[in-house]
């Protein structure tokens, strides 16, 4: 199985600096970068968690371009963004960047594509309706763009930049779960990235990917899965560090109402929340949220994160690598806890876990941090 990490995404440089040495020690196949104008965490709580030793505020969050571009230029593994936005920007304007960076990057590089969630559109005053029409409008528009150099059917709105570099030419990921995006995934996507979703729901929904990818003749997407980790010595562990220390728990918030109901209990949001399709944090009352962390069952956790140790986490994936799974695209949050300290420990459970997942027999050198911390 190839494996990416996320990188933190927000100030400072260092961090993601940091991760990206992470990254060369664990011996990944790609460098992911978010595009969110806003974290996935409230403020006033993040400054009480170990991670703002280094990240001081979440909301901090870099232009994803920009930072590829310059550690593009430090390392030689393949860079990406995990995903951007069709309804903040247009395919002619997201295939520059993409070019450009597929030229910048030693590695290569690739895009992910995704219909956006309400956080990163409603306060900044973009339209949020219609999300799943304008990404099936954007999505051909800018396959051609990548392929031919220029829009459908328009051979004067080009952009002439090479479509090839020396990695090869850039790929196009299709992030979303829906039944409308899974088509598009399978008619348009070179990769297709679902998050928050059950092994058997990951299993249907790749099955479906595949087919219409079959029926318009197109090569299989790899299949990749955003993988929140939590890494410790072992899963009663990090668990035990929850219950000392709840606030961690406020990322199950980002899951469905449907899959808290799967633990007997109901989305403080609302039983039809889509988790962080359209939780918005920084509107909530802290104290609120402090309050909803206490009552968050372990379980519905980890419906969000996997926990332990390398073999922990090997685990709790294994249904999705038996159903298919071909990219882990890990978003290591350790640190919250323990800071800059927990997540030091904790970095060769990283290098571990990816030589594990990569069948190397002799895992790579362990680095000296990591994590969002």
């Amino acid at each position: 199985m190839e494996t990416g990490i996320l990188l933190p995404t927000v100030h400072p440089f260092a961090a993601n600096s940091t991760a990206v040495e992470l990254a060369e020690a664990a011996g990944v196949d790609r460098v992911w970068a978010f595009d969110h104008l806003l974290g996935m965490f409230h403020p006033t709580l993040w400054a009480e968690t170990g991670a703002a030793e280094v990240t001081p505020d979440p909301d901090a969050c870099f232009d994803p371009c920009a930072l590829l571009g310059a550690l593009g230029q430090r390392s030689e593994v393949p860079m990406g963004v995990c995903v951007t936005v069709s309804s903040r920007r247009r395919a002619a304007d997201v295939a520059r960047s993409t070019l450009t960076l597929n030229q910048l990057c030693p590695g290569g590089f690739d895009v992910g594509v995704g219909c956006g969630e309400d956080e990163s559109l409603v306060p900044f005053g973009y339209d949020r309706t219609r999300r799943v029409s304008r990404l099936a409008e954007f999505l051909p528009e800018l396959r051609s763009m990548l392929d031919h150099g220029h829009l459908p059917g328009n051979p004067h709105a080009r952009n002439a930049i090479p479509r090839v570099a020396g990695a090869g030419p850039a790929q196009l990921w299709v992030g979303g779960q829906g039944p409308r995006t899974l088509e598009l995934a399978g008619r348009y996507g070179d990769g297709w990235i679902p998050a928050n979703v059950s092994a058997e729901e990951f299993a249907e929904k790749r099955a479906r990917v595949l087919e219409v990818a079959e029926e318009h003749g197109r090569r299989p997407p790899t299949v990749g899965l955003v993988v929140p980790v939590y890494l410790g010595s072992s899963r009663d562990e990090v668990l035990e560090g929850f219950d000392r220390n709840p606030l961690p728990k406020l990322f199950a918030l980002q899951v469905k109402g449907s899959q808290w109901e799967r633990h007997g209990t109901t989305h403080p949001f609302g039983s039809t929340s889509q988790g962080f399709v359209d939780v918005m944090l920084n509107d909530q009352d802290p104290e609120r949220l402090r309050e909803i962390a206490r009552t968050i069952p372990n379980d519905v956790a980890e419906e969000f994160f996997h926990l332990g140790n390398a073999e922990d986490v090997m685990a709790s994936l294994r249904p999705y690598a038996d159903a298919g799974l071909d990219h882990a695209m890990f978003g290591n949050v350790t640190g919250m806890l323990g800071g800059v300290a927990e997540a030091q420990r904790t970095a060769g459970e990283f290098v571990r876990l990816c030589s594990l997942l990569s069948g190397r027999s002799t895992p790579a050198p362990a680095a000296s941090s990591g994590g969002r911390a």
